[in-house]
């Protein structure tokens, strides 16, 4: 699986950042991003996945 974040912090950042602005028709960015979860393995079922929250403290693991 080829990853799309280099870590949990730098997925949780993006996913703050996507939150900031406001609602519009599909960017190109979008697309790219939805194209590259459609190819990665991320849907498909048949391997189990784990994240790992090594070096969060509590605060940062529960946002």
């Amino acid at each position: 699986m080829t990853a799309i974040f280099l870590s949990v912090p730098q997925a949780v950042h993006f996913a703050y950042l996507m939150r900031a602005y406001p609602p519009c028709p599909e960017s190109i960015m979008a697309k790219i991003m939805r194209q590259n979860v459609k190819e990665s393995e991320i849907w498909h079922g048949n391997r189990p996945k784990t994240v790992s929250f090594d070096g969060l403290n509590a605060l940062e693991v529960h946002q």
